[in-house]
């Protein structure tokens, strides 16, 4: 619990020098109250937005597809019928992540990933539509601190 609370510390600074919109790690504003208090000016919120940017054109780019699949056992690779079906839904996913609010959120979890050295992106299947077809992918970024990585010795 103390190590939490010295992340925790340090997180703070962090956002109230780089992302004052979520500097309510410990301390908690009243809402509509100025964020931007410690900050000089906006060289790291900028530098940030820049770095965030950055990774997500070059690693998740919305104009290209940019998911492949492939079967971990290789000789299924050389399989026609597989690869096809393997491209299928990988069309079908990055289809799916442009109509979705993927973009925006992955963007903000590489601002996190830059930010704390951590971030996480939540996905969810939402509800089937009317005629029981897929219904699409909803996205979430927890905020900082609400959340914790955990790892056994199977990971």
């Amino acid at each position: 619990m103390q190590q939490q609370f010295n992340a925790k510390n340090l997180w703070q600074d962090i956002a109230d020098y780089t992302i004052p919109q979520q500097s309510n790690i410990i301390t908690q504003r009243e809402q509509g109250a100025k964020q931007t208090l410690r900050l000089f000016d906006s060289t790291a919120p900028h530098a940030l937005v820049l770095l965030g940017a950055t990774l997500s054109f070059t690693m998740t780019p919305a104009t290209q597809p940019w998911v492949s699949l492939k079967m971990r056992q290789e000789e299924l690779n050389a399989v026609k019928e597989i690869t096809d079906w393997l491209e299928d839904d990988a069309r079908r996913l990055n289809r799916a992540y442009r109509q979705s609010t993927f973009y925006q959120s992955v963007h903000e979890m590489y601002l996190d990933l830059c930010a704390f050295g951590t971030g996480a992106l939540l996905i969810e299947e939402k509800p089937p539509v009317r005629n029981g077809a897929f219904g699409g992918f909803r996205f979430h970024v927890p905020a900082v601190g609400t959340y914790v990585i955990a790892e056994d010795a199977n990971t």
